[in-house]
């Protein structure tokens, strides 16, 4: 979903619904570690990085895209 929305905001309450199929606690801490593998695994990758958008979602931005 990241990729489909790159460079754009994916709402944490769409990502939360499509994956996982509901929106509570346990579920979005669930994605907020796999953010972090993620994160974990693009840094290798300057160009590319997953921000956070306080209260609304992520955004993946790829630099020179």
């Amino acid at each position: 979903m990241l990729c489909i929305y790159k460079n754009r905001l994916l709402k944490r309450e769409t990502a939360l619904r499509e994956i996982w199929g509901e929106n509570d606690y346990f579920m979005g801490r669930s994605m907020d570690v796999y953010i972090a593998k993620l994160r974990k695994m693009l840094k290798k990758d300057p160009r590319v990085s997953i921000q956070n958008v306080h209260n609304a979602g992520f955004r993946l931005t790829i630099e020179g895209e």
